[in-house]
C-alpha cells in the first residue's frame, strides 16, 4: 500500500478544480496528473520481465548505485515542482483566485527479493497537486 503524499503547511490538495496558467492555457487537476503520469512513465520508469511476468520498475540508472561492489537500490524516488504561478477555480467558488501551484510525486519502486517480486507487483506512483493563496480567504476584499 503506497504512502498518500501530505500538503506543505497552507497549501490545499486540489483534486477536481480547474487553473489556468499565466500564459492563458487551462487543465484540470486530474488531467495535470495524467500528464505528469505520462512524464514520469516515460523519463523514469522502465517495464522489465521475470519469468511469464512483466512488471515496471526505476530505471536501473535511476535506482542503483553500486559502491565496492555492493549494490545499493532506490525503493523510492520524492520529486517536487518549483512553484508556478496561476488562477483556481474551485467548484464551489464564484471566481478565480490567484496563487502558486506545486506538484509533488512519489514513485515506490517494485519490491524484489531473491529475485522474485515480493511486496509490490508494479511501481507505485502518487501525484499531489497543491495549492498556496496569494491571498487567503478572509483577506480577499467583499465587493
Amino acid at each position: 500500500m503506497s504512502e498518500q503524499l501530505e500538503a506543505n503547511e497552507n497549501y490545499e490538495l486540489l483534486s477536481d478544480d480547474v487553473f489556468q496558467f499565466d500564459n492563458g492555457n487551462t487543465s484540470t487537476v486530474g488531467k495535470l496528473k495524467q500528464l505528469f503520469h505520462s512524464q514520469f512513465q516515460e523519463k523514469f520508469l522502465g517495464s522489465r520481465r521475470n519469468g511469464g511476468s512483466s512488471y515496471s520498475e526505476i530505471k536501473l540508472d535511476l535506482s542503483l548505485i553500486s559502491v565496492d561492489s555492493e549494490a545499493f537500490l532506490c525503493s523510492e524516488i520524492q520529486w517536487k515542482s518549483t512553484e508556478v504561478s496561476c488562477k483556481l477555480l474551485k467548484a464551489s467558488s464564484t471566481g478565480w483566485q490567484k496563487g502558486k501551484l506545486i506538484v509533488q510525486t512519489k514513485v515506490i519502486n517494485s519490491f524484489r527479493e531473491n529475485g522474485s517480486l515480493t511486496k509490490y507487483k508494479d511501481v507505485t506512483l502518487d501525484i499531489s497537486v497543491e495549492f498556496f493563496p496569494d491571498l487567503l480567504p478572509e483577506q480577499i476584499p467583499l465587493l
